[in-house]
């Protein structure tokens, strides 16, 4: 019999493909939304305009150079670019997710993408709406967390010559990128270094062989500042506690992030993963109460969550007695089975899942006091829960869980982005309908005695800050298509559908 060469299949490449295929289907259906009417005036100038009105931009309006000249470069040209570039962003994001949480096992490393894929693609629509789904929102959110997610890596490879150079690339560009990501980069090249940190005894020690890391806590505090301390953040924050006093600002705040880290819809996924984790640490736990406990524990959280839950219709009523109790105990819960997972892995006392924990709360901490915070900034937050995660099942003792569990969570990942996929597909449509009613009508554009009908979008949640809900946007939107007609928007369901 002739020997048959067995061929080596990368399981890994194969699922980075399907993760890339998945995302690629929402993105080809993503038209532009919000702010991205406002920076595509950027691409009626000529470059020496362009890097010129970018300046002026930074120095008045807002501190996020680099990720303004992207998401206005991007906005130059054709949106399938961009839809391609975004894929990889959020594929990026998935993987780099996996790698961080396989640092120390790599052999795992496919099943936990199997794990990523499925809560990034299982964040909920009410905050990728605002953050990942529309050019402007790519580089201001999802951008900036693929650069700390791969500097990330570069500082646990750091031994590694080789990573040196990208560390410094990935560093600068995470740093300079937006506020929470800037605090994030420094944090977490603080905790990375500290992490080596045995005793006090050899603090020194430590310092003296890690001198890279010195160096790049220099470079990115010295890029964060050219964002948290731009001239523009002056103004910025002159406008804003006008608009809002501070103490109403951080009541609201604290309240906002109580009830979306507890009510919105897919956090389901989050705590039954925390209570699910938890029970397979327990299962190969020695001491019998513990064990009891620790499952009693995890089942405890899913039911506070469905009864927190199914009380989202008081959402828009004032924090009652009994709500809080109930977020109280359901954080309080999740928080030690958090702890128990953690400490069950025996692994060193700063570890991937602590230092994702700290940068998780103080990404979010320095929120409350923002008076424009919103759903979009959620997502750094749940981009170090999703670390966290990955890192506990990655090392959890129950090893059949690693070998099958990828193919629920890729299935379910597939399923969601599909669902999504159809609700911007929805939109698009009707976007393409609009584009042929303006090019048709050109000549009513300029009257401002005329008035143009046109078409909101087909399903609210799968858009984004949109014309006919902003004033804004509308002037944005009217001055893009160089209209001073008026508009007379038209809901989706009196469209023929025959027109479609």
């Amino acid at each position: 019999m002739k020997n048959i060469k067995k061929i080596k299949i990368n399981k890994t490449a194969i699922l980075t493909i399907a993760v890339f295929v998945s995302f690629l289907f929402i993105n080809l259906n993503v038209v532009w939304f919000g702010d991205d009417y406002y920076y595509l005036r950027y691409s009626k100038m000529d470059w020496g305009e362009y890097f010129k009105a970018h300046w002026a931009h930074y120095l008045a309006d807002n501190g996020r150079l680099i990720v303004h000249l992207l998401e206005s470069f991007f906005l130059r040209y054709n949106l399938i670019i961009w839809q391609i570039v975004n894929t990889l962003i959020l594929t990026g994001i998935a993987y780099f997710t996996a790698k961080i949480a396989t640092f120390k096992k790599k052999e795992n490393l496919f099943p936990v993408m199997g794990l990523s894929f499925f809560l990034l693609a299982f964040i909920d629509i009410t905050i990728t709406r605002q953050s990942v789904y529309w050019v402007v929102g790519t580089f201001n959110y999802a951008y900036p967390i693929l650069m700390l997610c791969i500097y990330w890596y570069c500082l646990l490879n750091l031994d590694n010559k080789k990573y040196w150079m990208p560390a410094i690339i990935f560093g600068i560009l995470s740093a300079a990128s937006v506020e929470q990501c800037a605090m994030m980069t420094i944090g977490v090249t603080l905790l990375v270094l500290v992490s080596k940190i045995d005793s006090l005894k050899n603090v020194k020690l430590v310092l003296k062989e890690n001198k890279k890391f010195l160096i790049l806590l220099a470079i990115t505090m010295l890029c964060a500042a050219t964002v948290v301390l731009a001239p523009s953040q002056f103004n910025r924050l002159k406008i804003d506690s006008e608009v809002i006093s501070g103490i109403e600002s951080l009541k609201y705040n604290v309240k906002f992030f109580l009830m979306n880290y507890t009510l919105i819809e897919n956090m389901k996924a989050y705590f039954i993963l925390v209570a699910l984790i938890a029970i397979l640490y327990a299962a190969k736990d020695e001491d019998k109460k513990r064990k009891i406990l620790m499952i009693v524990l995890a089942i405890l959280n899913i039911c506070l969550f469905y009864f927190n839950f199914n009380r989202i219709a008081e959402i828009s009523v004032t924090m009652d007695v009994l709500r809080i109790l109930n977020i109280g105990l359901l954080m309080l819960d999740s928080l030690v089975l958090l702890i128990y997972s953690n400490l069950m892995q025996r692994d060193a006392w700063l570890n991937t899942a602590v230092i994702a924990f700290v940068l998780l709360v103080g990404s979010q901490a320095m929120m409350i006091v923002s008076p424009t915070l919103g759903y979009r900034n959620m997502l750094f937050g749940l981009a170090m829960i999703n670390i966290i995660l990955c890192k506990m099942f990655a090392e959890n003792p129950v090893e059949w869980t690693t070998k099958y569990l990828w193919i629920l969570f890729a299935a379910m990942a597939l399923y969601a982005n599909i669902n999504v996929a159809k609700g911007y597909a929805a939109n698009k449509k009707v976007e393409l309908i609009n584009q042929n009613i303006i090019a048709e009508n050109d000549a009513i554009l300029s009257d401002k005695d005329a008035t143009i009908d046109l078409y909101k979008f087909a399903i609210e949640e799968y858009s984004w800050s949109n014309p006919y809900v902003s004033a804004y946007h509308l002037q944005e939107y009217k001055d893009y298509y160089e209209m001073k007609c008026n508009i007379n928007w038209i809901e989706f369901k009196e469209i023929d559908e025959n027109n479609i």
